[in-house]
């Protein structure tokens, strides 16, 4: 009984692992090079590579003080994935909210630090705040721009 297990068990992982190579592989095209192509010469660099733009990360640090966010205007492309380090500089907790996207850190105290990952899936112009207390209205505010 304890062999038919095992033996299940590396059948479901061949069928996992088949699967998985299938789909990440799926969209690649071949080129084969004709006779003509080879000794063409090329513009771009041999390692160099491309990476399509809904699988690269923007990476951001906002620094908040009392009452403000640095810098306090961001750009970003739709889709894109954003990594944001939201550090606390200042003497008070806040935190970092775009209400409309559903994004959110946690309330930090001076000297943390907290990392969230988002991908805007609209375009416009959003305004970030701290959620805390007055913050807001004491102008701890600031523009997420969605390309």
């Amino acid at each position: 009984m304890n062999s038919k297990l095992t033996i299940s068990v590396i059948v479901i992982i061949l069928i996992v692992v088949t699967g998985g190579f299938y789909v990440m592989n799926m969209n690649k095209t071949v080129t084969t090079a004709t006779p003509a192509d080879t000794n063409q010469p090329t513009n771009a660099p041999i390692s160099e590579s491309v990476v399509p733009s809904a699988m690269a990360t923007k990476e951001i640090t906002i620094e908040a003080g009392e009452f403000k966010f640095a810098p306090s205007a961001i750009t970003v492309k739709k889709g894109e994935k954003v990594k944001l380090t939201f550090k606390n500089t200042g003497k008070f907790p806040h935190d970092y909210v775009i209400a409309d996207l559903n994004v959110a850190t946690k309330v930090i105290n001076p000297g943390e630090v907290d990392m969230i990952e988002f991908t805007p899936d609209k375009t416009g112009e959003f305004t970030f705040i701290c959620g805390v207390g007055n913050h807001e209205e004491q102008g701890m505010t600031g523009t997420l721009t969605v390309e």
